[in-house]
């Protein structure tokens, strides 16, 4: 990979990878899971005004494909992705994201002009594949979006909440309405004690996900899910679908780090899926050595569909002199420590009420539902964002305890 330019303007001609989540193990749009394509890139890497505005955008090339729709069959060629990553972080602690895919051209489509791109881009339910009234060669093959959101807290026990939600093309014919949705969350738990982490994370998502109908096959750039079994017409370019992992390092061994991990993973049976429990167990160690750092891993465990598998890896580093552990940069910016008082756990108790309205097609008509009420008891986190301002998240599970007769409107 080749950069040129600056904090504020990078430009990346190359082999890069790209990860659109602030999930760990697992990416509704992008990650690093599948091989990585030849892109050229655009972005910063030092944010941008008080909002710590932050952009991305790529181009990319992705691997040979012999069904590619095309007129009445089929065309081979190279397939490209485009790609928007905007963000920003307008309080201390929590970050708003705005991710953009779209897939196009390849073979007999041509390598797709700049305003066919920009019109998938900007009015997607013209030209996604949900569009009826557009011949499969006019469309602008898949697209996908997602907004995410992070939110740290500072405490003795310091810790982040995340959540990405996704969709596949578009709903009613409507920019602003995401379609085939998807839904992840995590929670990661940077310093449990001194040796301890813990990240837990699960994804939920519509069987239609990843489906449409110009990629009829599973496109050969596919990254690691245990999921593709559920959705064979999926053009995979994300992660494993939905972890919770744990991991646990000890101290010094003869000036090295030894390492310890463990992973799991459980879908929800999809179809005639067999899927079982994911496990994996890793052991990793690691020295400084005349200025750099040698070491290995070794990976063993067992796959959703109860395959067995190994894998041993060695890696060498660059050793930055200047670093500094990750306790002390805790520590250092107030993340944790006895000084923080910045943080505050509480619990909210009350009362609730809702009414829920379907509007799914323009085929079918739109209801009213049930009116609801109930009790809430949420377990939340929040920090001081201001003198007079807080920001946080919570846990609010709802229970019903009263009902009325459906209306139809």
């Amino acid at each position: 990979m080749l950069s040129l330019g600056f904090s504020k303007a990078q430009l990346d001609i190359g082999y890069k990878p790209h990860w659109f989540s602030p999930l760990t193990d697992s990416s509704l749009l992008m990650s690093t899971e599948a091989p990585t394509m030849p892109s050229v890139s655009l972005s910063n890497y030092e944010p941008l005004t008080r909002l710590g505005l932050s952009y991305e955008f790529f181009e990319a090339r992705m691997s040979k494909s012999d069904h590619i729709v095309w007129q009445n069959g089929y065309t081979t060629g190279y397939p490209r992705l485009g790609g928007i990553q905007l963000s920003m972080e307008p309080a201390s602690g929590w970050s708003l994201g705005l991710n953009r895919l779209v897939q196009f051209g390849g073979g007999a489509r041509g390598g797709g002009s700049l305003s066919a791109l920009f019109n998938a881009i900007v009015n997607p339910s013209r030209y996604s594949n949900t569009n009826a009234n557009l011949s499969v060669n006019q469309k602008a093959t898949n697209q996908e979006a997602s907004v995410t959101s992070s939110f740290l807290f500072p405490g003795r026990v310091p810790f982040a909440v995340y959540v990405e939600y996704a969709g596949e093309d578009t709903s009613r014919g409507r920019n602003y309405l995401l379609g085939n949705s998807a839904l992840s969350w995590g929670i990661h738990f940077p310093r449990l004690g001194e040796r301890f982490d813990l990240t837990l994370e699960a994804s939920e998502w519509q069987n239609a996900w990843y489906v449409h109908s110009v990629c009829r096959t599973a496109c050969p750039t596919t990254g690691w899910s245990s999921a593709t079994g559920s959705a064979t017409s999926a053009c995979w370019v994300t992660a494993w679908a939905g972890a919770a992992r744990s991991r646990a390092s000890t101290g010094r061994l003869v000036r090295g780090q030894v390492q310890l991990r463990y992973r799991t993973l459980e879908n929800q049976v999809y179809g005639v899926i067999p899927y079982q429990r994911y496990h994996e167990v890793s052991v990793g160690y690691s020295r400084p050595w005349k200025g750099i750092i040698i070491g290995g891993e070794f990976d063993s465990g067992s796959d959703a569909f109860g395959r067995s598998f190994g894998r041993l890896a060695g890696f060498v580093r660059y050793d930055n002199p200047n670093a500094q552990p990750v306790a002390a940069l805790l520590d250092s910016q107030g993340v944790a420590g006895d000084a923080d008082t910045s943080g505050q756990l509480f619990v909210d108790a009350g009362v609730n009420a809702l009414r829920v309205r379907t509007d799914l097609t323009e085929l079918t008509p739109k209801t009213t539902g049930r009116s609801m009420t109930g009790v809430h008891l949420a377990l939340g986190a929040r920090r001081a964002v201001s003198d007079h301002s807080d920001l946080g998240a919570r846990l609010d599970p709802m229970t019903s305890v009263a009902r009325v007769s459906p209306e139809c409107g």
